[in-house]
């Protein structure tokens, strides 16, 4: 599996201010690049897909050098936090600059990977990327057709190597090792059953003009029995379809009809609070509530919520602004 991590060139201009050093040193002969430049510490509240809710406090650190860019007719700051490749946080804040003067603060991108113990033998796994703006998106199946099939999110396991898996949800498909090769998985929405398909297309479809993933097969979870025939799964088809200039997935039925929609998905929520500059030393803090909305079946790969529930991320973030003379 592989993290991005994001690194912002700095900006020249006639005064480059630094995102830097939050870990409260007084050693002017420290160097920002080789300190904790920022702290981000928050809690994420929700429910489990299992109905159990959760109350999860994370804390996460910055070593990366982040510069005040310019961000359209704005300026922002980019944060890249992380505990390991495994639990990271990205932060865009995009505001004025009025002097020494930060105004009207605003969330333009927050993601966060988290992967934090919950008991002795369990380990809670989150995926969140927000969207805040409204946009109109593919829906894999409607609810009214996903009613005989209570089909639920496809998850995405990838081989890395070392023969084990490392699941990670994704709203778009899912790729597990199955009868000897990779397949696209849904689950039931009690997560009693698996349905495989195809990872390659092996079919045509000349009237929709779609090239299509067949059933594989499905498997109880509990058993582990697995069949290659179904009564209910076995002719569902899985296809590309191409909408707004990107691809999304769909299901089709025996008859080859169309069971996506389309929707217009509501935006997250974000606020600044609690903004405190202080110029004579550089330091920045704010706090941050993100309210995230229940995604399902969207293709729609700006925002993401493993959860499956509405989520609330609230959070602090810590750092040091430095002007750079030369």
């Amino acid at each position: 599996m592989k993290f991005i991590s994001f690194k912002l060139s700095i900006v020249l201009f006639s005064c480059i201010i630094i995102c830097s050093a939050c870990d409260n040193s007084d050693d002017e002969d420290s160097t920002p690049s080789n300190n904790i430049t920022a702290t981000v510490r928050g809690v994420v509240s929700g429910i489990l897909r299992n109905g159990e809710p959760i109350e999860v406090p994370f804390e996460l650190l910055s070593k990366n050098v982040h510069s005040i860019d310019n961000f359209l007719s704005r300026k922002q700051i980019h944060i890249h936090a992380e505990n390991d490749p495994q639990s990271f946080t990205n932060i865009r804040l995009i505001f004025d600059l009025d002097g020494n003067q930060i105004l009207a603060p605003t969330l333009e991108h927050f993601d966060l990977s988290l992967m934090s113990p919950l008991s002795p033998s369990s380990i809670f796994s989150l995926g969140a990327t927000a969207d805040f703006y409204e946009r109109d998106a593919l829906v894999l199946i409607s609810d009214e057709n996903n009613a005989p099939y209570k089909l639920t999110y496809l998850e995405h396991n990838m081989d890395v190597g070392t023969g084990q898996s490392v699941t990670v949800n994704t709203p778009l498909g899912a790729f597990v090792h199955e009868l000897g090769n990779y397949c696209h998985m849904f689950r039931t929405l009690d997560e009693s059953k698996e349905i495989y398909f195809s990872l390659q297309p092996n079919g045509y479809n000349e009237e929709l003009d779609l090239d299509y993933h067949s059933f594989v097969g499905i498997r109880d979870v509990a058993s582990g029995e697995f069949s290659e025939t179904s009564a209910l799964y076995g002719s569902l088809k899985l296809a590309r379809k191409v909408y707004k200039n990107a691809q999304g997935m769909i299901l089709l039925d025996g008859n080859f009809t169309d069971l996506s929609t389309t929707t217009l998905l509501s935006r997250d929520e974000a606020s600044i609070k609690n903004i405190d500059y202080d110029p004579n030393d550089g330091k920045l803090s704010y706090d941050f509530v993100i309210e995230m909305i229940r995604q399902d079946f969207t293709v729609d790969g700006n925002r993401i919520n493993t959860t499956h529930h509405p989520l609330k991320i609230t959070g602090t973030v810590d750092c040091k602004i430095y002007n750079v003379v030369r």
